[in-house]
């Protein structure tokens, strides 16, 4: 972005005249363009707290499906998320169903995204990475620190192989999601260049979910 100072007239500076326009460049990053920069930065919020969305979802419809009843689902976006059940009359499936369904549930949008040729595919996969990632981790590495959903599932009967497995099967999926994205999103070859409707549109989105989130917490 240019910011142009009009003057009446040069003025010397140590032999130099200035021009009539004076040219104030903003500073970004070398080689970084404003969209590509709200592209980026709009994808990571809005994957964190998609993710957030779609794992407690999971232990929604887990605990719906059992029998269970929900007393809160916390989605403040200033705290990590969670569920809590009144009524859990089958704990283990529920703890399973938030990883699980997180990380399907993102899958099969985007497999609906690439079967209608959706613009901005891209950022979908980057979600669905996010998503395979985080929740493979959460349950693999969790299951060391006996920590949230992990937890749970090893008290309440898991084995800690399956845990593992579970990492095993999403993670790298996750990363192969990833893999090939840096153009789209103006890295490598691209040179900061990016689609700005789609950066713009997915500001828009991150930008209505985290005021959705808020007025959900405050409510």
């Amino acid at each position: 972005m240019r910011i142009h100072l009009n003057s009446a007239r040069s003025a010397p500076l140590d032999g130099v005249c200035l021009n009539r326009t004076i040219s104030c460049q903003m500073a970004l990053p070398k080689g970084m363009s404003l969209a590509q920069l709200v592209l980026i930065g709009s994808t990571i919020v809005l994957s964190w707290l998609g993710m957030q969305v779609v794992h407690e979802l999971g232990h929604v419809l887990g605990a719906l499906a059992t029998g269970g009843r929900i007393s809160a689902v916390v989605l403040n976006p200033l705290e990590f998320s969670r569920t809590d059940l009144a009524v859990n009359p089958h704990p283990l499936v529920v703890a399973w169903c938030g990883a699980v369904l997180g990380s399907a549930i993102p899958a099969l949008i985007a497999v609906a995204c690439r079967f209608l040729h959706a613009q901005g595919l891209y950022v979908v996969l980057f979600f669905t990475g996010f998503c395979l990632i985080v929740n493979g981790l959460y349950l693999g590495v969790g299951s060391f620190m006996h920590a949230g959903d992990a937890g749970d599932l090893l008290c309440y009967g898991a084995a800690p192989w399956q845990l593992w497995l579970f990492g095993a099967i999403t993670v790298p999926p996750g990363f192969i999601l990833w893999n090939g994205l840096g153009p789209s999103f103006g890295l490598a070859s691209s040179h900061g260049r990016v689609n700005a409707r789609v950066a713009y549109t997915t500001a828009a989105i991150a930008g209505l979910l985290l005021i959705a989130e808020f007025a959900y917490t405050w409510a």
